[in-house]
């Protein structure tokens, strides 16, 4: 008898585990008036998960444009293109990149920074004189054209006060203080 009961007290859970769905319940779902509303909903949520699923597919392709854009550096000149890809080949040594690639800028101040930078943006900034040098002989050996370097050696910035132009309509901040980067190039960004 005590192998009876243990039976039992193992089931007695199995049983509390199962739920069952009142009758009226699954009548009422199985009613010809629920079948259209449930198919409606049913067919909502499956619009609303097909447009999520283009939505994303679509910031991965955006995501997957601009970082190709980047790697092959669109939009900046033949020198500053033929500088940078013999330093990732390894041909130009202590080549650091073009400023846009070192400066970290708030989106909503992009522009603005990109307007006050104009062709700066594409001077290339090197960590000494001599890697400067050997960089404008490869340009001038292949008549690639010219390009502004910045040694980081020799460039120091100063920043600006911004205390005379706060009154000013319009002034949001100096540009050298809403944007970042790593420490080394502090320099460069404020110059």
């Amino acid at each position: 008898m005590p192998e009876k009961k243990k039976k039992d007290q193992q089931s007695a859970p199995e049983q509390d585990a199962k739920v069952e769905v009142p009758e009226e319940t699954k009548a009422a779902d199985s009613t010809p008036e629920a079948q259209p509303e449930q198919e409606t909903a049913e067919q909502k949520l499956q619009e609303q998960l097909d447009q999520l699923t283009l939505d994303a597919r679509e910031q991965q392709r955006r995501a997957t444009l601009l970082e190709d854009l980047e790697r092959n550096l669109e939009g900046f000149a033949q020198s500053v293109k033929a500088v940078m890809k013999e330093a990732g080949r390894g041909t130009l040594q202590g080549v650091c990149g073009p400023v846009t690639q070192l400066l970290k800028t708030p989106r909503e101040y992009a522009v603005a920074l990109e307007t006050a930078l104009g062709g700066a943006m594409q001077n290339i900034v090197v960590e000494t004189e001599q890697d400067a040098k050997a960089a404008i002989r490869l340009l001038q050996q292949r008549d690639l054209g010219r390009a502004t370097f910045l040694p980081l050696t020799t460039i120091r910035g100063t920043v600006l006060d911004q205390r005379e132009m706060e009154s000013l309509p319009g002034f949001v901040g100096v540009a050298s203080r809403l944007c970042q980067c790593e420490e080394k190039y502090a320099g460069i960004r404020d110059s």
